[in-house]
């Protein structure tokens, strides 16, 4: 399960993936193709939302589309064929779509990468892949009203605010599939 963008793989987590990132930091790089990243995880991540996506694997891995993705960095060296691989993120979706059709994403980049864009293109890649799929018909996302980086993203995407979060003092955003194509023609 790989997304790809002009700068981005957006590579799913199976549950080796997800148990290496737990238990060993170095298998986890090796299994990402990537140097393990001097900081990890990035913000509002931490061992709680590892766990989370652990179990949701566990407990449903055909639901594996619908977990998190780790952001890698792909830059070509000039003049040879060599590329470099850099971990700027994570993100991907809380589980699968609801009944209603309704998925939720969530992103999160490196402090030393934030600023740069890939939190919109990897949330777009995103975005563009739920809204593919039959089961999906509206893409959501929650943030805190301060994190205006984060409502930036979402408004990116094409998302408009729709009211409180799920979470206590967040606020929740959304964009339908009609919305989206509007937005994206």
């Amino acid at each position: 399960m790989i997304l790809t963008t002009p700068r981005l793989e957006l590579i799913g987590c199976d549950l080796s993936v997800a148990r290496a990132e737990l238990d060993d930091p170095a298998a986890w790089a090796r299994a990402l193709n990537v140097a393990p990243p001097r900081e990890w995880p990035p913000p509002l991540n931490d061992e709680n939302s590892q766990r989370y996506f652990l179990d949701l694997l566990l407990n449903n891995p055909q639901d594996a589309r619908w977990a998190m993705y780790y952001f890698v960095l792909v830059r070509s060296s000039s003049g040879k064929n060599l590329a470099t691989r850099e971990l700027v993120g994570n993100g991907g979706f809380k589980g699968p779509p609801t009944p209603a059709g309704v998925v939720e994403i969530g992103y999160s980049i490196l402090p030393r990468f934030q600023r740069q864009g890939f939190a919109s293109e990897a949330a777009r890649a995103l975005t563009a892949a739920a809204l593919a799929s039959p089961q999906v018909t509206r893409v959501a996302a929650c943030t805190f009203p301060q994190l205006l980086a984060s409502i930036a993203v979402m408004r990116k995407c094409g998302m408009r605010f729709i009211g409180a979060g799920p979470e206590a003092g967040t606020v929740l955003y959304g964009v339908g599939r009609e919305e989206w194509h509007a937005a994206t023609a």
